[in-house]
């Protein structure tokens, strides 16, 4: 499994929750520089074989697909190899939420912000990922329209 923290501007994390830590396979933290200081981690973020990967996000205000498609983009080596699911938390999530089961499946507030997500391993790992997520960033809707699109374009995974 991969999860994938993502802090926006002034969010800080004082520290990973423990059940990041016990069902994690790798730990992707995003966010804008300053967002995950002094983290007790279990291995330096970025260090080589690690299970935690630091990615600085130079611009900030960038939503859930955002992250999403950074992270298909930046990490579609090991997602293609990992073969595991993705869940996306903000930092004030103290653990995963329950998802249906299904190959994308998202939590949305009214106005479309999305705050959570899950990709099945199959969605995932999938070689389309990172073209569709680029093409739907730069489309001008919310993410929860996005999510909706990702979700129709993996109904039968």
């Amino acid at each position: 499994m991969m999860i994938l923290v993502h802090a926006k501007a002034g969010q800080k994390m004082a520290g990973l929750p423990m059940g990041f830590l016990k069902e994690k396979d790798f730990i992707v933290l995003m966010g804008p520089d300053g967002s995950f200081e002094k983290l007790d981690l279990p291995a330096p973020a970025g260090a080589v074989g690690g299970v935690v990967i630091r990615v600085t996000q130079m611009q900030d205000g960038a939503g859930a697909f955002a992250a999403l498609a950074d992270c298909s983009r930046l990490l579609y080596r090991i997602l293609a190899e990992h073969m595991g699911p993705l869940h996306y938390v903000q930092p004030l999530s103290e653990q995963l939420p329950d998802m249906e089961i299904a190959p994308v499946a998202w939590t949305a507030t009214p106005d479309g912000h999305v705050n959570a997500f899950r990709l099945s391993a199959m969605v995932a790992s999938s070689p389309l990922l990172m073209s569709l997520t680029r093409d739907l960033s730069a489309r001008p809707m919310t993410d929860d329209r996005r999510f909706a699109f990702l979700a129709a374009a993996f109904a039968g995974a």
